[in-house]
């Protein structure tokens, strides 16, 4: 992995390697930090990365271990998630109480950039869904804020998905 810092010394950034298999690892590695909340902004829930059983076994695990967590999961295309399946759809199935999917209005902006944000300090950005370069911090509390202000503000018009509804009936 490659490290390069940004203007804060003190704050370091990860430029992830483009194998599957290394951000795989590193997406593991990013959720074994969690300690109350996951918050996840991706067009279709970053199936490359979240959709594995070693990703569900992990949060079922920390859920079950910690009562108090709290995961958000904001899509912009619920209705190909529910026709594809995803393991953090079965993982809601499970634990519908700790889970809350909402999908982008269409009156909403679409999603280009995907991140996964762990409590206040830790992520994973993408620029572009379309881009195979990927950043990791365990450790940028300032970054984290910004993302998860514009996450609030993006969760806060979006909607419970019809798709995902049905899906858990």
């Amino acid at each position: 992995m490659k490290k390069k810092k940004i203007s804060n010394p003190d704050d370091e950034i990860i430029a992830l390697e483009p194998e599957l298999l290394v951000q795989q690892q590193a997406v593991y590695t990013l959720l074994s930090q969690l300690v109350r909340q996951l918050d996840v902004c991706s067009c279709r829930l970053w199936p490359e990365l979240l959709n594995q059983a070693a990703i569900f076994d992990l949060l079922e695990q920390w859920i079950l271990d910690n009562r108090r967590v709290k995961i958000r999961l904001l899509v912009q295309q619920a209705d190909v998630l529910a026709k594809q399946g995803h393991y953090l759809l079965n993982l809601h199935q499970r634990l519908p109480s700790f889970i809350e999917f909402r999908q982008l209005t269409p009156e909403q902006p679409r999603i280009f950039e995907q991140f996964i944000l762990i409590d206040n300090n830790a992520l994973l950005y993408q620029a572009h869904i379309d881009s195979n370069k990927l950043s990791l911090s365990l450790d940028h509390p300032r970054w984290v804020r910004q993302l998860k202000q514009q996450f609030n503000l993006l969760w806060q018009d979006a909607q419970p998905s019809p798709y995902l509804r049905k899906l858990i009936l």
